[in-house]
């Protein structure tokens, strides 16, 4: 039971660092969009072709965006920790800066060198994942390991009323002897004594001891049964309720990436409408937060994709738990 509760929190706590990782490379996505757009008004306010309200919106933006990667960095460290306690780690690391394998290129200059480099399972990769063995993850039963020890629990109280019980009755002890005698060693004479004896106990002083004992045992028996039958009951439910909410979450993320992808066309719209003349660079900056916010929305779904499918696994009692 200790290492499957292990198990399930080591999963819980890796879907963590997933979601903190995804969170982490878009953030950087957006400041190196908001660096790459920041440089490029600078160019124009130069050549007189953006103001400077532009040009100081445009620079407080990528600041905005370099505070929220250090934010994500910290939130992301603490999850490595989290997860190296729980996995037994016994080699310090340091993750005060850690970054996802494969980012390495993206940092800007300005940025600080990351101090652990990670390799993290695509949040994504691994929702797909789980979601494609969904359907093998039956609902609990009298075979799943938290319900089957309390099953042997019971049983076990079970028994050790009726061996209980068993020592108020008469005990019979039986026993045969057979000896060759020579009463007279001068003579070659020799006849065979043939002893049989039967005993019999009672208990009389142990009778209600034994009974009391029994009694005690089987109202634990009967009180463990119930404690299954109860948390076979409770199991059973939240395995519905997860598969509910996965079902959900499955339409929410499909809406919500088709809403992503609307978000990035728009911002990249926006802002060659912007470089145009057409369009406020306030308008450039409110499209590019819901381009974040989009794909932010999306890595939350996954992760509570992920939580719902390892609870699931526990409750089903998956071998993977």
């Amino acid at each position: 039971a200790q290492k499957r509760d292990l198990s399930y929190s080591v999963s819980l706590t890796y879907a963590r660092v997933q979601l903190y990782a995804t969170n982490l490379a878009l953030t950087l996505d957006s400041l190196k969009l908001s660096q790459d757009q920041s440089a490029d008004i600078d160019l124009r306010y130069k050549v007189g072709t953006a103001s400077r309200l532009d040009q100081i919106s445009a620079h407080k933006e990528m600041l905005s965006y370099k505070l929220l990667f250090q934010q994500a960095q910290n939130d992301l460290s603490s999850a490595l920790q989290d997860l190296f306690a729980l996995i037994g780690e016994s080699k310090i690391y340091n993750t005060q800066r850690p970054l996802p394998t494969g980012l390495e290129s993206k940092v800007p200059k300005d940025i600080d060198a990351p101090s652990l480099l990670v390799a993290i399972d695509p949040l994504s990769d691994t929702t797909t994942s789980l979601l494609s063995e969904k359907n093998q993850l039956t609902p609990p039963g009298e075979t799943t390991p938290q319900i089957k020890s309390l099953s042997l629990l019971a049983k076990s109280s079970e028994t050790a009323a009726k061996s209980q019980r068993g020592g108020n009755w008469p005990k019979l002890n039986l026993s045969a002897e057979s000896r060759t005698a020579y009463p007279d060693s001068s003579k070659e004479e020799q006849y065979n004594n043939n002893i049989f004896s039967i005993g019999v106990s009672l208990p009389l002083w142990d009778w209600k001891q034994n009974s009391s004992q029994a009694e005690k045992y089987l109202n634990e028996a009967k009180a463990e049964e119930k404690q299954k039958d109860q948390r076979l009951s409770d199991m059973t439910r939240d395995h519905a309720k997860a598969a509910n909410t996965i079902a959900s979450l499955e339409t929410q993320r499909s809406v919500s990436e088709e809403a992503s992808r609307e978000a990035e066309e728009v911002a990249k719209l926006t802002y060659q409408s912007y470089t145009a003349g057409k369009s406020t660079y306030l308008e450039v900056q409110s499209a590019n937060l819901r381009l974040i916010q989009a794909r932010v929305n999306t890595a939350k779904i996954e992760y509570a994709l992920v939580n719902n499918m390892a609870e699931m696994e526990y409750l089903s009692g998956s071998p993977g738990q």
